[in-house]
């Protein structure tokens, strides 16, 4: 990592177009706005790579209403959880994370409202869930929440099998062929 000091970040439409010194910056750029920022710090994002975005909102409900969990734990906690995880790591620098619950277009959803980059694993099992009752159910409801973020540059997509070991080899050999 290298520190650049009296450096200029160049943005248009969102994205950055150059980070250069800013004598240079003045000279090659005409800007429409300009912002200074003498004594703060520009860094990358950081990933939370945890595979559980909102994994500590559901341990906290699960040790304080433990007999309601089940209940409680719907589409609607999956978005309010998300958006209190996301607010969370937006505090510490966090500008992306990773996601495996049985509520994925929720995550989906929210992160994408939010615009928080989000890889979300999709729930592939043998048995019934809240995402879907039979393997079959999972994997098309996941092709079809894949297909729908497809080209979305916030947003990525992968199976997530819950328990490898309980998968039949034809939901695998689909797998497989649904990952093509």
């Amino acid at each position: 990592m290298q520190l650049l000091e009296d450096h200029s970040l160049l943005v248009r439409d969102g994205r950055i177009l150059d980070i250069l010194p800013s004598s240079t910056a003045t000279l090659r750029y005409s800007a429409t706005r300009y912002c200074s920022e003498i004594s703060h710090l520009l860094m990358p994002g950081m990933g939370q790579c945890a595979s559980r975005g909102r994994h500590a909102c559901c341990c906290a409900l699960q040790r304080t209403k433990p007999a309601q969990s089940n209940r409680i734990v719907n589409p609607d906690f999956a978005r309010d959880s998300t958006l209190a995880a996301i607010a969370e790591m937006l505090k510490s620098g966090i500008t992306c994370f990773c996601d495996r619950s049985y509520f994925p277009e929720e995550t989906l959803r929210t992160a994408n409202e939010q615009g928080m980059r989000v890889v979300v694993g999709m729930p592939v099992t043998e048995m019934p869930t809240p995402w879907a009752g039979t393997a079959a159910q999972s994997l098309t409801r996941s092709l079809g929440l894949r297909d729908k973020y497809k080209g979305d540059p916030l947003v990525s997509t992968a199976f997530a099998p819950r328990a490898a070991n309980t998968l039949s080899d034809a939901t695998f050999a689909r797998l497989r062929h649904a990952g093509r």
